[in-house]
């Protein structure tokens, strides 16, 4: 099993700076500086499960390319798995939703497939990163990584794109599968702050990149105050930052 290493060229994001006006252009890059001195020597690398063809893949290619140009390390790989790991995730991923999907079972088999493939790939992307390193997990295909990078010393954020706005017993179970997996990460992101399930700590909910509905100004006060709590550590501010590059896009 081989990662795919996805490369990213970078884009200066001063050229965003006319479309956003001179107050918010000014904060973007008060924060994009401390982001630099705060990850200077770190990696920062995103995990998904594919470099194309979906919405979490097309948002990363753009968000990562104005990361880079704001002069932090911003890294991609994509894990691999056979079909039958993702007809897994995709039930898990209908069931967030509040779907039934194919009504198929996530049992113990489902898990220790689960569990298999994604050790295999958590193997190869230890020899990545270092203590210290941030890496954004991506939705349920990743969630299973995030014990062997938390014993290996590494930042690990869930970034959570999908969800329901209310609980039922799909998405009762889709988190009963995944929540042995996440009890180690350093934090969460969440879409919405109503797809956060409540036993979650470390939540955060930041608007989805293209909703028409955020306000940008409430938007950065958001990310501001974001980094101010004090449970949500200052390494992670580069995951705060991120989502503010990729709005302002």
């Amino acid at each position: 099993m081989k990662l795919e290493e996805v490369h990213v060229g970078a884009l200066t994001p001063d050229r965003l700076l006319p479309l956003i006006g001179p107050e918010r252009a000014e904060r973007f890059q008060t924060t994009a500086k401390a982001a630099r001195e705060l990850l200077d020597g770190r990696v920062v690398l995103n995990v998904n499960s594919t470099a194309s063809g979906g919405g979490v893949a097309e948002m990363l290619r753009t968000l990562l390319a104005y990361a880079r140009g704001a002069g932090v390390d911003a890294q991609w790989v994509v894990i691999k798995g056979d079909p039958h790991f993702f007809e897994i995730t995709k039930r898990i991923h209908n069931n967030l939703h509040g779907a039934p999907g194919d009504g198929g079972p996530l049992g113990d088999d489902e898990r220790r497939h689960y569990e298999e493939i994604l050790r295999a790939n958590a193997d190869e992307l230890l020899a990545l990163v270092r203590p210290r390193d941030i890496v954004l997990l991506h939705d349920p295909q990743t969630a299973g990584l995030g014990q062997a990078l938390a014993r290996a010393e590494v930042i690990v954020v869930w970034r959570c794109h999908v969800g329901a706005d209310a609980p039922n017993a799909h998405t009762e179970r889709a988190w009963a599968f995944l929540r042995p997996y996440l009890d180690d990460v350093d934090a969460y992101v969440f879409s919405r702050a109503a797809y956060a399930p409540d036993w979650n700590r470390h939540q955060r909910g930041i608007a989805q990149m293209g909703d028409p509905n955020c306000d940008i100004d409430a938007f950065i006060d958001e990310i501001d105050d974001a980094i101010d709590e004090q449970h949500i550590r200052a390494d992670l501010r580069v995951a705060l930052q991120e989502f503010a590059d990729d709005r302002a896009e």
